[in-house]
């Protein structure tokens, strides 16, 4: 055989091969929807972490701003005139990034973050709402040692300023109590 005719026949078998076939349009298909999972679920774990470390934040700014308006001279060392998160504003603490709405905070989650004073004015109460109750728990994991609703025992301090004994409602209504 001649070159010319072995280029002919190289030259008729590259164009029989200019197309992809099922399987392989199939398994290219398949592989970027793996991908594209991965990634969708990635960013989703992503996303709740950065939520949740927002929201921590806003908890921890709510309740030192609650603990400088304690510490105030007007305040004699207790909570007693802390009634709504704009006490605070309108007091010039900072409430960590939240907008009001009404007396009340608005947190990452755009739900509502309430302050109020326990009986007695010497603690505080902080009502963080979050979308679920999973969303809640998984907070109040940053508060508590137990993975469950309820934090018991006073080893379960992980931020300072707050006293155990966070509870997550059914609603996702994180209350925490604040020194």
């Amino acid at each position: 055989m001649d070159s010319a005719s072995k280029s002919c026949r190289a030259v008729v078998a590259a164009a029989r091969q200019r197309g992809y076939s099922l399987l392989e349009m199939s398994l290219a298909i398949g592989a970027i929807a793996i991908i594209a999972v991965i990634a969708f679920l990635a960013f989703t774990d992503t996303q709740d972490s950065a939520n949740q470390t927002r929201a921590l934040s806003e908890i921890n700014a709510l309740g030192s701003s609650a603990r400088q308006f304690r510490s105030s001279f007007a305040q004699g060392g207790l909570y007693t005139n802390l009634t709504n998160v704009k006490v605070l504003v309108d007091n010039g603490y900072p409430i960590g990034g939240m907008a009001l709405n009404g007396n009340n905070g608005v947190n990452i989650y755009g739900l509502s973050a309430t302050i109020a004073t326990t009986a007695g004015g010497a603690d505080a109460t902080i009502v963080y709402t979050t979308p679920t109750q999973e969303d809640c728990v998984a907070l109040m994991g940053s508060f508590t040692d137990d993975p469950g609703t309820t934090a018991t025992t006073a080893a379960d301090e992980h931020v300072s300023g707050f006293k155990a004994g966070a509870v997550c409602s059914t609603a996702g209504a994180l209350t925490l109590i604040i020194e």
